[in-house]
């Protein structure tokens, strides 16, 4: 026969709880004696069982924020959600697949790797922001965390790339976060973060460096900002040739959008209004037809090359 309040008031251990995930040791004290608890836990029982001592309050699989409740809980008061799952709930786009929630932890505190919890203990244990009512380690952190986890190149490129372009973090910061934080599993992240400093900051970017080597027209800066006589903004070209050039590395997909689209025209009519010969690139092309990207640049060059040169300012703040 159940006993106490909770078997008479449904909604009672849920308000007890966060989102429907509780632990087994506060169910105890709110009365459900821990045989009980994994009773109901059983498979076709009402509970589910996510991690050591954290239930779920309803059967089925749970949703990601589900996951991430039961592994702050599981953490503790303490605990911090680093690498992916911290990534994502910073907005992140371009994000490897990984179902594992990493979870920091100080230094002091044994806590198991478990289920989909990846526990690690440190010294270093960053002051959390709170997404979603979660713990969560800051983006420049949290990426560098989950780029010791990848070993794929191209994937570690996305993520540190994504943080500078969209402003989560700068390069000194990211330097910084890097050159203190463990050498173990850190070449990608270095070799990235050596790319970055080159100031490419896309993966397309960093793709076009080897190319615009091999079309030998001189020297080309990566993302600064041009204004023209007035101080009026003209553009930051991915790179440019102080011989009037504008090379775009333009990917369909993030211009597929009317209002991309239209900006990218924009842009394009004022880089025409000052004298600037711009010149497209699809990313796809800069691996699979390097030579032929190579020699539109060189004719592109050409082209700037025979105009007069533009009077602009070039701003590399």
């Amino acid at each position: 026969m159940r006993r106490g309040k909770w078997a008479d008031d449904p909604e009672f251990l849920v308000r007890h709880s966060r989102h429907g995930i509780i632990r087994v040791a506060d169910l105890a004290a709110l009365g459900v004696p821990r045989p009980t608890t994994y009773r109901r836990c059983r498979p076709n029982g009402p509970w589910r069982r996510l991690l050591p001592g954290v239930v779920a309050l309803r059967p089925g699989q749970p949703t990601a924020y589900e996951r991430a409740v039961a592994a702050a809980i599981y953490g503790g008061s303490e605990a911090v959600i680093t690498g992916a799952e911290a990534c994502r709930r910073h907005g992140f786009r371009d994000m490897p697949a990984l179902n594992r929630i990493h979870l920091l932890v100080p230094h002091s505190r044994r806590l198991k790797t478990a289920g989909f919890v990846l526990a690690e203990r440190t010294a270093r244990l960053p002051v959390p922001w709170t997404r979603d009512g979660l713990p969560l380690a800051p983006p420049i952190r949290a990426a560098s965390d989950l780029c010791r986890s990848i070993d794929d190149l191209d994937a570690v490129r996305a993520v540190l790339t994504e943080l500078v372009r969209r402003g989560k973090g700068t390069v000194g910061l990211l330097r910084q976060e890097i050159d203190h934080g463990p050498q173990q599993h850190s070449s990608l992240l270095r070799r990235v973060m050596a790319e970055l400093e080159s100031h490419a900051w896309s993966v397309a970017e960093i793709d076009s460096i080897p190319v615009w080597d091999l079309a030998n027209i001189g020297v080309g800066v990566r993302n600064v900002v041009l204004r023209d006589a007035d101080g009026r903004f003209v553009g930051r070209p991915d790179t440019y040739s102080p011989a009037g050039l504008a090379w775009e590395v333009d990917s369909v997909r993030h211009h597929s959008e009317a209002t991309d689209f239209a900006r990218t025209l924009e842009r394009n009519v004022r880089y025409l209004a000052v004298g600037i010969t711009v010149l497209q690139t699809l990313p796809r092309r800069l691996r699979s037809e390097p030579e032929a990207v190579a020699a539109e640049l060189r004719a592109a060059y050409r082209r700037a090359c025979a105009n007069p040169p533009p009077t602009i300012h070039i701003d590399t703040r």
